[in-house]
């Protein structure tokens, strides 16, 4: 699903900067994915060499796409702030240290801190811009859908035992990447 919305938004025929890191974004996303079925289909458990080496570039993976979140709404909602060049160096400062800290720490609520503090100002942002136009709102509930997916990963919520938290928490997803696509074709349509 991600690689589709990659190539769709990579093939319009606009060529803004805000474009380019949303595409990039569901581009890194289809990667991880793709690792992630690996681990959770050949890894019972989570440790051994051949697990963290298919575990951790996920999880920078992971880190990855939510920075190019970061830099899409900086070079979009931020275009014309005296403050651009600092937020990217601050995002990129932000994303070598986490990217490291995944490495010392091994856990994936390093992703899940970076992924609070890097979406929960692009959240604030879209609501913040949405007042004057609409298709920001896309993206800023597509950040408060996927916060509903930490709390059912946080809470192991499950229906069933064949639809568990994980099989929620992938399903919000999906719907959290639909709308980041909606948001970002309703700004360019084609």
């Amino acid at each position: 699903m991600s690689l589709i919305f990659f190539l769709i938004i990579h093939r319009q025929k606009s060529k803004k900067e805000g474009d380019f890191f949303w595409s990039y974004f569901f581009l890194v996303t289809s990667f991880g994915s793709f690792l992630g079925i690996f681990t959770h289909a050949f890894f019972p458990s989570k440790d051994g060499l051949l697990y963290m080496s298919i575990y951790l570039p996920l999880q920078v993976l992971n880190i990855s796409s939510a920075y190019f979140s970061q830099r899409a709404t900086i070079v979009t909602a931020l275009a014309f702030s005296t403050h651009t060049k600092t937020a990217i160096r601050i995002t990129s400062i932000q994303l070598a240290i986490f990217i490291l800290a995944i490495f010392i720490f091994k856990d994936y609520k390093v992703v899940t801190i970076y992924s609070a503090l890097a979406l929960i100002p692009v959240m604030i942002i879209h609501f913040m811009y949405a007042k004057n136009d609409k298709t920001y709102l896309w993206i800023a509930y597509g950040i408060v859908v996927l916060f509903l997916t930490g709390i059912v990963h946080a809470t192991k919520y499950s229906f069933h035992r064949y639809f568990n938290d994980l099989d929620i928490a992938h399903v919000l997803l999906m719907i959290t990447f639909s709308m980041f696509f909606v948001g970002v074709k309703r700004k360019n349509p084609a």
